[in-house]
């Protein structure tokens, strides 16, 4: 079973089911308009991340559920909103749009009576009126995932004339020396926190690299490449790679395994593009990554294994937010 169906009901393994054919729908799609995949595409640098209403960042798999459908309908916003709100603020949802729907997918843990006394089965929930069941074993909290979804549509599906407060748009700011920073700061701080040993060095002909055995990422020098942004795109990719070692985000795969790779590789593209898209970066240019042959293999990947992006997307999250909060003040 697909780690994105356990422990869901059958209920939400339908919506997620459709959820996800849609998904590969839009991504097939962009790749058609844009001949990119989505984590390379140059639609996000300009529409920024999505964002709700209120211009707050949506985070897990919806940055990419909603990215992915901006770019193959060619909306100009990554702006998202209900319909009840988009008719409070006078938007009216064009005749024939239909939403997109965004996932909240997390773990509740099971719980027990507030005056349940029974040894061993269950802990005091702080500020509750119930108790939170725990494994007799271990001690810790026993629970599920459990799944919620709602449907928005972009601001370009809105019809904002009769609006007051004209079209909501979030378009992202800030200078490339700012973004760069940025980016450091959060590389730094992930290293400091971790242990990782990174390494810059003129590796010549070699590819940068993470050595799982002594723990090191290994990086060309930044003046090396042509563009900042590469360095920063290679350097959120080996920390990625990086965070597969215990106690981090830990993961066991096979690099022989094909499927196994796909997944670690496809997982690291996301968290590094979405590291630099909430950094501010713009993306490199990349021959390789543009090459028909790489996007004709990823698209092929997905027509095979439809899980693949939604288990990509799962891994990606945990791996972005995880580097995240090695930096206090990210």
């Amino acid at each position: 079973m697909s780690a994105t169906n356990y422990g869901l009901s059958e209920k939400q393994q339908k919506v997620f089911k459709g959820i996800k054919e849609r998904l590969n729908a839009s991504i097939k799609e962009g790749i058609a308009k844009t001949n990119r995949l989505p984590w390379n595409s140059k639609i996000i640098e300009s529409l920024g991340l999505p964002t709700r209403i209120n211009g707050e960042k949506y985070k897990g798999k919806n940055v990419w559920i909603f990215s992915a459908e901006a770019i193959a309908k060619g909306y100009t916003s990554n702006t998202w909103i209900g319909y009840k709100e988009a008719a409070r603020r006078g938007g009216q949802v064009r005749k024939g749009e239909k939403a997109t729907t965004g996932v909240n997918r997390y773990w509740a843990p099971f719980r027990c009576k507030a005056n349940c006394a029974i040894p061993n089965h269950c802990i005091e929930a702080t500020g509750e009126d119930y108790r939170i069941r725990i494994d007799a074993e271990t001690g810790k909290p026993i629970g599920k995932m459990r799944l919620t979804w709602f449907n928005v549509f972009n601001s370009d599906q809105i019809d904002w004339s009769e609006a007051k407060g004209g079209k909501p748009c979030h378009i992202p700011t800030g200078s490339e020396f700012e973004s760069e920073e940025y980016a450091d700061k959060i590389l730094k701080a992930y290293l400091d926190k971790t242990g990782v040993t990174f390494r810059e060095v003129p590796i010549g002909d070699q590819n940068p690299h993470y050595n799982p055995n002594s723990d090191t990422v290994n990086l060309p020098l930044k003046v090396q490449f042509e563009e900042a942004s590469a360095y920063y795109s290679a350097a959120f990719h080996e920390i990625g790679h990086s965070t597969s070692k215990e106690g981090r985000v830990h993961r066991v795969f096979n690099y022989g395994m094909h499927k196994e790779r796909g997944l670690e590789e496809m997982s690291v593209e996301w968290a590094a593009a979405y590291l630099q898209n909430w950094c501010g970066i713009k993306g490199a240019e990349d021959a390789e990554k543009e090459s028909t042959a790489y996007i004709q293999s990823w698209s092929n990947a997905i027509d095979k294994d439809p899980d693949l992006i939604f288990d990509a997307m799962d891994m990606a999250d945990r791996i972005s937010n995880f580097i995240l909060k090695q930096c206090e003040d990210c």
